[in-house]
């Protein structure tokens, strides 16, 4: 089962994906889970994960096929509170906005971590 079916670039994204046609180079700054939840057809329109700021790990990026493949590492050491993870968001740098979020998935199944 796909539980991150719900994958999209937001709307500040779209605008980034504009410039990188145009030549500029994406760079990724972060990666932050969210424990809330939005209607599926507001995704687009948002700025920030959903009740988050749980920072994960980017991992090193790889090439498969026409596909780029950012992978995370989540980590509960440390973790103050256990959360249901509703929401992944990619943090990416803007030449003209700083940093937005690019692009965010939402699950259909919440996943607890503990």
């Amino acid at each position: 089962m796909d539980i991150w079916a719900n994958t999209v670039l937001t709307d500040k994204g779209r605008a980034l994906q504009l410039k990188l046609l145009q030549g500029q180079t994406l760079q990724i700054n972060r990666a932050v889970t969210g424990a809330g939840k939005v209607p599926e057809v507001n995704l687009r329109q948002q700025t920030n994960v959903t009740e988050g700021g749980y920072e994960i790990n980017l991992q090193p990026v790889r090439i498969e096929g026409e596909k780029l493949i950012i992978p995370v590492m989540l980590e509960n050491l440390g973790l103050q509170q256990s959360y249901n993870l509703c929401q992944v968001g990619f943090y990416a740098e803007d030449p003209d906005e700083g940093e937005i979020l690019f692009c965010l998935a939402q699950a259909s199944h919440e996943k607890y971590i503990p």
